[in-house]
């Protein structure tokens, strides 16, 4: 069997004083083998190798997590398996679940960026821009850290900021007006357009390395954002 590249820690376990390291990393190796069924059918020689201890040492912390209640060592036809507690099983499950709806969402998210960029340059981005994997990361990246709330928040002072800005508006240099990723491409840039405070149209000039992009009272960014 091949293992997964992930495993399962819990808390209880993380945070159990009765476990070793080792034996809280040999549940782990336990969990990225797991069936559908909750069952790890790998010998202690497969664990021994992985882990690069003594077979007999494998065995003591499989006594340990078993005494401890999270795992329960079953014979079937002659050969030992392991088995989750049905209850970690079921919450297992769970959680995949939990994180399919949560893709879900993440990619409805992500298709309402699009569609808001897109909306906020219909006159000047007759193709719109598409769903990219990077486009992809960077907004899940940036979810970590805001909330979709903010990072929309972010696109529309982008919007304003570009539609007031002379040097932005000049043939030449359209094509930053519908570059998505300079808002999006890292934490501290969207902070950035968080700040931002829309002047007149007037009032921004065509030097943009001077100060003349305002920004709300409490942010320390004075440079400018594209």
């Amino acid at each position: 069997m091949r293992s997964s590249y992930y495993g399962l820690l819990p808390a209880n376990i993380r945070y159990d004083k009765e476990l070793t390291p080792a034996e809280k990393l040999l549940y782990v190796e336990i969990t990225s083998v797991l069936t559908k069924e909750g069952k790890c059918d790998q010998d202690n020689e497969y664990f021994s190798e992985i882990m690069d201890v003594d077979p007999r040492t494998i065995t003591r912390y499989l006594k340990n997590l078993e005494t401890r209640g999270f795992i329960e060592r079953k014979l079937n036809h002659n050969q030992r398996e392991i088995h989750l507690p049905q209850k970690i099983v079921a919450n297992f499950h769970l959680n995949n679940d939990d994180e399919k709806l949560q893709e879900k969402a993440d990619l409805k998210f992500v298709h309402e960026v699009i569609d808001l960029w897109n909306g906020l340059f219909i006159d000047s981005l007759p193709r719109g821009i598409r769903r990219t994997a990077g486009l992809v990361s960077n907004i899940m990246a940036r979810l970590h850290t805001f909330s979709k709330e903010e990072v929309l928040e972010a696109l529309k002072n982008r919007h304003g900021f570009m539609q007031n800005s002379k040097w932005h508006n000049r043939e030449e240099n359209r094509h930053h007006l519908y570059n998505i990723d300079l808002v999006i491409r890292n934490d501290e840039q969207l902070q950035k357009f968080l700040n931002i405070r829309i002047p007149d149209k007037d009032k921004i000039g065509v030097d943009l390395k001077s100060n003349t992009v305002g920004f709300k009272p409490e942010s320390p960014d004075t440079d400018i954002l594209n």
